[in-house]
């Protein structure tokens, strides 16, 4: 019928066809309507992005058929890690995004962690030849309102923190909490360098302005210490 062959047209428009996950361009048509809702109601919004380690030289070493393969069967586990009503979908080459509405900091970054193990323990046809031993993904979770406003800005920061998990060594997870613990470990230590009290919460205040730390980890700091 006609209505079949419009519904068909229109899936194929917003899928994927290697790994029957959405599409860039559904990802950001989707993104920029849940930040939308966001606005509206006071949900939470969290990003993650994933990104395959060493997938070149994967590519390289097995050949890009083998590597489709993989792609594919990462696509799969995506979809086993999702919830109902997730956005899955590959971003690209080897990234691929997990739009979470009313997630959390906590809940995105349990959620890239429990991809990220999944992958990292699935076995894949002649990874041990790969740097790390093994196929692996590092991942970076932003949020909405914590870290962006727009829908741009949340992709910047989730991509920005996925690229601090490839600096810190690869097969890791980088999202707001573990950002600014860091952020604040650093500074704390400069003002015990430079033999200045962090027991004074004024001081701490400056810290979390000085690194934008989002609100919630401000108030477990305050209350139970670093």
């Amino acid at each position: 019928s006609l209505t079949w062959r419009v519904s068909r047209t229109h899936h194929r428009a917003i899928t994927d066809p290697l790994t029957s996950l959405y599409n860039y361009g559904f990802l950001r048509e989707r993104l920029a309507m849940e930040l939308e809702r966001a606005h509206l109601t006071g949900d939470p919004v969290a990003l993650a992005m994933f990104d395959l380690d060493h997938f070149k030289s994967y590519n390289d070493t097995q050949g890009h058929q083998e590597g489709n393969r993989v792609l594919q069967k990462v696509g799969e586990l995506l979809r086993q890690t999702g919830r109902r009503g997730d956005v899955l979908a590959r971003y690209g080459g080897e990234e691929f995004v997990a739009l979470l509405y009313g997630a959390t900091a906590s809940d995105g970054w349990r959620f890239a962690e429990a991809f990220r193990s999944a992958v990292a323990t699935q076995g894949f046809p002649g990874e041990s030849a790969q740097p790390l031993g093994r196929i692996t993904v590092s991942s970076g979770v932003a949020t909405f309102p914590l870290d962006a406003q727009d829908d741009i800005a949340l992709i910047k920061a989730a991509d920005a923190r996925l690229y601090r998990a490839k600096d810190s060594g690869r097969n890791g997870t980088v999202g707001p909490e573990i950002a600014d613990r860091k952020a604040l470990e650093f500074f704390t230590g400069y003002l015990i360098e430079k033999s200045l009290s962090v027991d004074n919460v004024f001081v701490f205040l400056l810290i979390f302005t000085a690194f934008h730390v989002a609100p919630e980890f401000q108030r477990r700091v305050l209350i139970y210490g670093v």
